[in-house]
């Protein structure tokens, strides 16, 4: 079949982390980068995350329009304004060692549940965010107690300490926050994320402190509203905002048992560092697992990054300005996704995240559009969180007065993704209802990493390694 040789472009600016063993390094490309002085990367770095805002632009104009709510905006009350001028290293709070082990071990076992409650996976397609999952699991966990908030914990691999802080962090680098520390103001980068609580008017009187960290720590809003139709509007109406139109609902409806929502919402829009020519789109055929095949355009590349473990051969593609990549995953010949996927751990899947040195990818992406919507209780009751979902177990007492009788009725998750020539738009969005009684060689290998028949894929951080996004695509169409 035919192929198309792009070279991606060199990143702008050397890669700085912090001192660990055997923690997988922020994404390098596969070639060597001339050494730079360190006040030179600093210039750089801010110039290329002013180049990609300014790509960007409509989107940040739209997410500063403002959804017109009716409930009652508590948050000037209690919050304050993010740092991001701080000299502090933020990046140790987001790719040491145990946060990535948490951050993956995470990611892959709320994957791999939603890939078992899908069935037997011929035909089901799956998208999940750990991030936007945490950050309602962070603010689940801010207001549990006893064997409820050890179970949660259990869930997310965070204790409530070190999940505050490496959200927080995250927060800080996604607001402009230069995450080596040099103080320099960045621009925002091109992933947004929201959270908001949602108290039902004179049912729950929820401790000032509650909100204060949520506010504080995870950037969140808080809103006190009636419960009726018109805060069902306002809530999907602020996911919608938060998501840049891209999930336009997460709730279908409100109980009157509802006393609380906690909602998480993010959206990513980003140009490829190398978008594709017109001439390296081609017709092709994705062999879906039970062999059928469906027609589908697929967009070649050279890649300098080629991932390679005992199930997957992969790439990553960076985006532009190398703040995000994304990552496709192969399995190797004679393995069935599914098969791959049960040899992936957090570890696994983080040690994978490291190219191959002297290796290209010849790469092969699809274009593709994907919707998915799952309920989550199942699924992290499988991880260990039970209690929170029992009304006579729950103990949600740091919440304020009434909260004993607090417990999460579901968990609901909505994904997009959408991707093309010039890049991909991604987003986002988690409910939890409470209710009352949730060098390279001159001659390098190159290996060819077609996704013409299932495979997984992650949109992840090049800098701190967060994984924001992870999907299987078993068929197209």
């Amino acid at each position: 079949m035919p192929t198309a040789s792009q070279t991606a472009n060199e990143p702008g600016s050397p890669r700085r982390t912090p001192d660990r063993t055997h923690a997988p390094q922020p994404y390098r490309s596969a070639r060597p980068q001339p050494p730079q002085p360190p006040c030179r990367r600093s210039l750089l770095a801010a110039a290329l995350a002013g180049a990609g805002a300014a790509a960007l632009s409509g989107c940040d104009d739209a997410a500063q329009k403002g959804a017109a709510l009716t409930a009652t905006n508590l948050t000037e009350k209690i919050r304050r304004e993010l740092d991001t001028s701080s000299k502090e290293n933020i990046i140790d709070y987001l790719a040491g060692d145990e946060e990535l082990a948490s951050a993956y071990g995470f990611a892959t076992g709320l994957f791999k549940q939603c890939l078992a409650a899908a069935g037997d996976g011929a035909e089901d397609n799956v998208l999940v965010s750990p991030l936007s999952v945490l950050h309602v699991l962070a603010m689940l966990q801010n207001g549990a107690a006893g064997e409820t908030l050890t179970q949660i914990e259990q869930a997310s691999g965070f204790d409530t300490n070190a999940l505050n802080a490496y959200l927080n962090a995250y927060a800080r680098r996604l607001a402009g926050a230069d995450p080596y520390g040099s103080g320099i103001e960045l621009d925002p980068l091109e992933l947004s994320l929201a959270d908001s609580i949602w108290l039902k008017n004179d049912a729950l009187s929820v401790q000032e402190d509650y909100l204060e960290t949520c506010a504080n720590i995870l950037d969140a809003q808080a809103f006190e509203a009636p419960f009726d139709n018109t805060t069902l509007q306002d809530i999907n109406a602020w996911v919608d905002e938060n998501t840049h139109g891209m999930i336009p609902q997460i709730i279908d409806d409100i109980s009157p048992d509802s006393r609380l929502f906690l909602i998480s919402a993010l959206a990513f829009e980003g140009a490829w560092d190398d978008p594709y020519e017109d001439e390296n789109v081609l017709d092709w055929a994705f062999t879906a697992q039970d062999g059928s095949q469906t027609d589908c355009r697929m967009m070649r590349s050279r890649e300098d990054s080629y991932l390679e473990n005992d199930s997957f051969t992969g790439f990553i593609k960076p985006y532009r300005d190398y703040n995000f990549g994304f990552v496709g995953l192969l399995p190797k010949e004679g393995l069935t996704l599914d098969q791959a996927l049960d040899s992936l751990d957090g570890a696994a899947l983080a040690n994978l995240m490291t190219p191959k040195d002297f290796s290209l990818a010849d790469a092969g992406l699809p274009k593709f559009t994907l919707e998915y919507a799952t309920k989550l209780t199942a699924q992290l009751q499988a991880m260990g969180m039970f209690d929170a979902f029992d009304m006579q177990a729950a103990d949600l007492s740091p919440l304020g007065s009434a909260a004993e009788n607090l417990y999460v009725g579901e968990i609901a998750h909505k994904t997009f993704i959408e991707v093309n020539e010039t890049g991909t738009r991604a987003a986002a969005a988690t409910s939890a209802e409470l209710m009352m009684g949730s060098a390279m060689a001159e001659e390098p290998e190159v290996h060819e990493v077609i996704l013409d028949r299932p495979f997984a894929y992650l949109i992840i951080d090049l800098v701190t390694m967060t994984p924001v996004f992870m999907g299987a695509t078993r068929k197209l169409g």
